[in-house]
């Protein structure tokens, strides 16, 4: 019988071989599966584009698809490991991303009828609007438009100007509700619209069912997308450099007017806008309102503000999975006219006054699993609460260097906040109806927060601006479950541990996911780059 000697040092190799394959194979395994986080649009016309944004597509190979029901999208424009550009077929259902490591939670997508327009810097406006033949404006463009369509705009920076703004779109230039109009970027381009010789907003909507994506807005007199109207969304999208000149009493990079009703904003870059603190990111109302996955920062003013100034009130704003850094004044603002908001998972950071303010008189907002750090120059606290009513605090995770982590006023009625985690120091101080405390003393005095408590959070990185969680940090399982986002800021199921984690992360998440920026200036003083 034939005998085969295996030395030592072979064994050890093929040893060591052995378990760096087990390592891998269990690391596969393990390995999360895609989510989904928004798509731009959630209807469009077989042949058009979508853009998909989320967590974990990896790359593209054999086993990717993206599907719509059971059918195939019709091409892969691109394809990164947190977007994706398809092509729609032409028999749909709801959206989903399938990878090796599974399939991903399913977006509602819809089918509508429509044409591609083209604009592009080589056109004309007396063309029929064609690939071959395309307008010379996005002006021209919304003329021609049918309900469903969609406008692609081709590289190039567009000098708009159209009664008073840059684009204006009236009530003649909507789409409908099962059939809304598309104003997109073309994929891998950058379009810009510069409404610096309109004089007011550069893009202005008085009508509903439109959608923008994937664009520059800049240069407006006022504000960079204003809209007055329903069923819209802004997507994909940056928008800089807004500034009040002239007549214009405030603006924003993103002015929601009128109580609107479900508008959605996501996933847009928000920056460098305003002149002055009036000026702000997100200056919004409207019913059924939603602000998803927006990075606002170095804004003059507010980066988010929820608001009415006409005693009028709006419901069911849902205000999450943000990041808010570096503005001038508070990271997020819910205000007059708002009842019934709902902030979570949002990270706040780096802002001059407070990482959440409730001033004004708002109704019934609940704030919970959000992340705020380093926020209140002066006097300021990291949660201020002052004139409003019935307020909900649950699940915070509260840290920063100036230890000042809520003062809630005598004007607040009505508030309930616990199972939160604040940063301890000796020097942490606590302000309740006027009057400085420590942690002991503030819970005696308010009776609030019996559930809550001091520690450090275990940040991966403070420093780095990465708020996930790190082993053995107190904020892990503490939150209430009564009063806890189902998901995370990275649409991770809050079912990790024993209970939902504080803050807005859960720590299954690890720190795999992008952290947010770190913040250069904590207020807007320059101009974008």
């Amino acid at each position: 019988m034939l005998r085969v000697e295996i030395r030592p040092m072979l064994r050890r190799t093929l040893v060591s071989l052995f378990l760096a394959w087990c390592v891998s194979a269990v690391g596969a395994l393990a390995a999360d599966p895609p989510s989904i986080y928004f798509s731009d649009v959630a209807s469009a016309p077989a042949g058009s584009f979508v853009v998909i944004r989320g967590r974990d597509f990896g790359a593209q190979g054999t086993a990717t698809q993206v599907r719509f029901g059971t059918t195939a999208a019709a091409s892969i424009f691109s394809w990164t490991s947190t977007k994706i550009v398809a092509v729609v077929p032409s028999v749909v259902g709801a959206l989903t991303v399938q990878t090796s490591n599974g399939t991903s939670n399913a977006v509602p997508f819809a089918l509508h009828s429509g044409r591609t327009l083209y604009v592009a810097k080589t056109g004309s406006d007396s063309n029929s609007g064609s690939a071959s033949s395309p307008f010379l404006t996005i002006n021209k463009a919304k003329t021609s438009t049918l309900a469903g369509d969609v406008v692609l705009v081709r590289a190039g920076t567009y000098l708009e100007s159209a009664n008073g703004a840059g684009v204006y779109f009236g009530g003649s230039n909507g789409g409908t509700a099962s059939a809304p109009i598309t104003y997109r970027g073309y994929p891998g381009e950058t379009v810009v619209i510069d409404g610096s010789s309109g004089g007011g907003s550069t893009i202005y909507i008085s009508t509903s069912n439109l959608n923008f994506t994937s664009l520059r807005i800049t240069g407006a007199h006022g504000t960079g997308w204003a809209a007055n109207g329903s069923n819209l969304r802004l997507a994909e999208s940056e928008l800089d450099n807004n500034n009040v000149i002239g007549p214009a009493s405030s603006g924003a990079g993103v002015n929601i007017q009128n109580v609107c009703t479900n508008v959605k904003v996501f996933g847009n870059k928000i920056h460098h806008n305003g002149s002055t603190t009036l000026d702000h990111g997100l200056y919004v109302k409207g019913n059924a309102m939603e602000l998803a996955w927006n990075e606002v920062h170095h804004n003059f003013g507010y980066g988010i503000h929820l608001y009415d100034t006409n005693s009028l009130t709006f419901t069911n704003a849902d205000v999450h999975s943000n990041v808010s850094y570096a503005n001038g004044l508070s990271g997020i603002l819910v205000s007059s006219g708002a009842s019934g908001a709902r902030v979570y998972n949002n990270v706040s950071y780096g802002n001059t006054q407070a990482g959440l303010a409730l001033l004004y008189n708002p109704t019934g907002t609940r704030a919970y699993n959000n992340t705020f750090h380093g926020n209140g120059a002066g006097n300021y606290y990291q949660i201020w609460v002052a004139a409003s009513a019935n307020t909900v605090l649950s699940g915070n995770v509260v840290t920063g260097s100036s230890n000042r982590m809520i003062s809630i006023e005598s004007s607040a009625t009505g508030v309930t906040a616990d199972y939160s985690l604040y940063g301890s120091d000796s020097s942490t101080s606590f302000k309740w109806r006027g009057t400085t405390y420590t942690f002991q003393g503030y819970r005696q005095a308010s009776g609030l927060d019996s559930h809550t408590s001091l520690g450090d959070p275990l940040y991966v990185s403070a420093a780095g601006s990465d708020f996930h969680l790190g082993a053995g940090s107190p904020a892990i399982d503490g939150a209430d479950v009564t009063n806890a986002a189902a998901l995370d800021l990275e649409n991770r199921p809050r079912t990790a541990g024993a209970g939902p984690d504080k803050g807005a992360f859960e720590f299954a998440s690890g720190s795999s996911g992008t952290p947010p920026p770190t913040p250069q200036n904590l207020r807007r003083t320059d101009k974008a780059p």
